[in-house]
């Protein structure tokens, strides 16, 4: 519950590692953890210094500045993290430059303060914020042969500009025994989310200062955790603990009344709804034989949610509404390990989904699209069972993972066909979607005694049925994602490299309604080349590097998403001063 609908503003700088959970963990970390969970651990401050400033320009006149830094002394420790970046209009791979793609900046900024009571028992304090302003969206661009032009709105040429803002403060109590038996946690956060997107309308007023078709979504929301656990002699181990969440939001849009935008129908509204959800939850691990190596894991999980609806659409008052939802999910895991080198598993997870205030209520513009919520929608929920193996043996390391999930009432939009575009959300009775995933990776100059690292790997999904019970095809899931390259490292002189290769395969299916298929233009092979190198060394552990990248080298057209052409060929110079 990272508390925004785009974790993709969250600034890098800050991040110590992220772990990738696969498979259904919902029992621990929220009921609507149906296929994964992406758990992002942040830095904390060390005892010896450490920093790091980059500089950069690149194509399509972006910039990029970052800072990072952090220490410790005494108990006190603390870090701060901060990043800017910017860009022009993009141009893709068939040399069109899109129009009204431009970002006017991407803001990040962290810190984290911690006092340790001694080893085992710290208090933090974490605040972090993103905010992305003036984004252009190049959907609303028709590409031509050799051109690229804005679309017209009732006969006018118009240009979304839109913006997101997120801020959280945390605060963190974690503790153990002395022996580390017992360990607890407890947690309390508060923050705040907004979107707004303003549609600015050419010819009409040069300066874009009152002619707009406007929108807006503030979130408030706060929740706090706890839960602790206690290994009983490493054989079984007990996790407990109980999670509460309260989401308040407000969406609001404005048609203002100038004869170029106004519709037939008024499209103004005012949407208010408050969301909470408290779950107690249990976790169990048994480890059997003489080695461990054999283990059982279970839990159990109880959530319930109550969505308060105040809302006015179309001018058109709606009662007060009040929805409350239940439900108890569990989960069982076992893995085998012959080998030290191998782990069999395999796990079965239910998850528990209810709709979201904006997918009962939308009659919002997100970009281009008016959303139109359903009151109606019912708690999508979700049974995964999966399977697979981890090998790590001498210098190769590879994983496979076979998986199925076979959803109840999955939510989705319906297109419904009109002019401008809108889509509805409504429930799929039953659908499943079933696939594998492997991975494999091989450091040849480890194995061969070199002094360097020479690492290829390989990263491959294969969907393989995704489709409800009548073979309507679940739109928006991609058959296959690939991706492959080679790393090399050599400390001696100082250079990191990485070449990758990834195949971007659209969805065979763009609209649950009608099944149709996007706009494809072949699914491509983009290749992406990237080089950091020591520069110079001073004392102190300081040092200044220079780092270049060209993503798509060749230039390739391609998309990820039927709507959005992606950028062509793309350069970067950075400059990066460190202190380790």
């Amino acid at each position: 519950r990272a508390g925004m609908d785009s974790v993709g503003i969250m600034g890098l700088g800050n991040i110590e590692r992220v772990e990738i959970i696969h498979g259904p963990g919902s029992v621990q970390y929220g009921a609507a953890g149906m296929g994964g969970v992406v758990n992002i651990i942040s830095k904390r401050g060390k005892e010896i210094p450490e920093g790091r400033m980059e500089l950069g320009i690149g194509s399509n006149a972006s910039h990029k500045a970052s800072f990072y830094g952090g220490g410790a002394s005494g108990r006190l420790d603390a870090s701060a993290a901060a990043s800017f970046y910017d860009s022009g209009d993009y141009r893709t791979g068939e040399g069109e430059v899109i129009p009204n793609s431009a970002l006017g900046g991407r803001y990040n900024y962290y810190a984290n303060v911690g006092w340790n009571f001694d080893e085992r028992r710290r208090i933090g304090l974490t605040f972090s914020g993103s905010r992305v302003t003036e984004a252009g969206d190049s959907s609303v661009s028709a590409i031509g042969s050799g051109s690229a032009v804005l679309l017209p709105y009732r006969g006018k040429p118009y240009e979304n500009r839109q913006s997101k803002e997120i801020n959280t403060l945390d605060l963190t109590f974690e503790g153990a025994t002395e022996s580390r038996e017992a360990e607890w946690l407890l947690r309390y956060f508060v923050g705040k989310s907004s979107y707004w997107t303003t549609r600015h309308i050419m010819g009409v007023d040069p300066q874009y200062k009152s002619n707009h078709l406007y929108s807006q979504s503030a979130s408030h929301f706060n929740g706090a955790q706890a839960q602790a656990s206690y290994d009983f002699a490493e054989t079984f181990k007990l996790t407990a603990g109980v999670d509460y969440y309260n989401l308040n939001m407000r969406q609001y849009q404005q048609n203002l009344l100038y004869s170029v935008i106004t519709s037939t129908t008024d499209r103004s509204s005012d949407a208010q709804s408050v969301y909470s959800n408290l779950a107690f939850f249990a976790l169990a691990r048994l480890s059997l034989l003489e080695k461990k190596n054999l283990v059982f894991s279970g839990g159990v999980r109880r959530d319930t949610v109550k969505i308060e609806i105040d809302s006015v659409v179309a001018s058109n008052p709606m009662p007060r509404d009040e929805r409350r939802y239940s439900d108890t999910i569990p989960s069982f895991g076992v893995a085998y390990s012959p080998l030290n080198e191998l782990k069999l598993r395999a796990n079965y997870g239910e998850a528990f989904k209810v709709a979201t205030p904006r997918e009962l209520i939308g009659n919002f513009y997100m970009a281009t699209r008016l959303f139109i919520g359903n009151l109606s929608l019912k708690p999508e929920k979700s049974k995964t069972f999966d399977f697979g193996f981890d090998l790590d043996w001498r210098d190769l390391t590879a994983s496979a993972t076979y998986f199925t999930t076979k959803f109840q009432n999955y939510i989705a939009s319906e297109d419904q066909g009109t002019t401008p575009p809108s889509s509805k959300y409504i429930n799929i009775p039953s659908s499943r979607i079933t696939g594998m995933e492997a991975s494999l990776r091989f450091d040849v100059g480890k194995r061969l005694g070199w002094d360097f690292d020479l690492s290829p790997y390989v990263f491959w999904t294969h969907i393989f049925k995704y489709e409800d019970s009548d073979g309507n095809k679940i739109p928006s899931v991609s058959e296959n994602t690939l991706a492959a390259g080679v790393d090399f490292s050599h400390p001696g002189i100082g250079l990191l490299a990485n070449i990758k290769a990834t195949w971007y395969d659209l969805p065979k299916v763009a609209s649950y309604s009608t099944q149709l298929s996007p706009n494809r233009i072949g699914s491509k092979f983009v290749w992406d080349i990237s080089v950091t190198k020591d520069l110079v060394e001073f004392s102190g552990n300081r040092d200044l590097k220079l780092k270049l990248s060209v993503d798509n080298v060749f230039d390739t057209a391609y998309k990820t998403d039927p709507g959005y052409f992606m950028d062509g060929r793309v350069l970067y110079v950075g400059l990066i001063a460190s202190l380790n």
